[in-house]
């Protein structure tokens, strides 16, 4: 930015130089701007994040904090939770009211998921 502005001064073009300078500080501003306004966004983001993970470990379920999980461990979601880590989907399965032959309804929970993962 000086060098330009510089430049431009040399040969006598102080509008040129000012209008350099005046592009640059705008920019300075915006970049600013953007870098405080994404920083804001990943700070709210990561409040959504959940703590703890359920693990399946020798047939058992264990609640674990997200950090002790290690690669290969299988995750369990249950309805309403969060999905804690990134990883390969394995199984889902899921429950839908439905009708039964004498035309009540059974007593399933409806749009209810348990997904089974893999940690990356």
């Amino acid at each position: 930015m000086a060098a330009a502005a510089l430049g431009a001064l040399y040969l006598n073009a102080r509008f040129e130089a000012a209008t350099v300078l005046f592009l640059y500080s705008i920019a300075e501003y915006f970049e600013g701007y953007i870098e405080d306004r994404a920083r804001r966004t990943v700070e709210k983001l990561s409040k959504f994040m959940p703590d703890q993970a359920r693990i399946v470990a020798d047939g058992a379920e264990k609640i674990v904090r997200v950090n002790e999980v290690e690669p290969n461990m299988t995750l369990l979601v249950r309805p309403g939770e969060r999905i804690p880590l990134d990883g390969t989907l394995l199984m889902v399965s899921h429950m839908l009211i439905k009708p039964s032959s004498q035309g009540n309804r059974c007593l399933c929970l409806r749009n209810s998921m348990i997904a089974c993962m893999r940690a990356h």
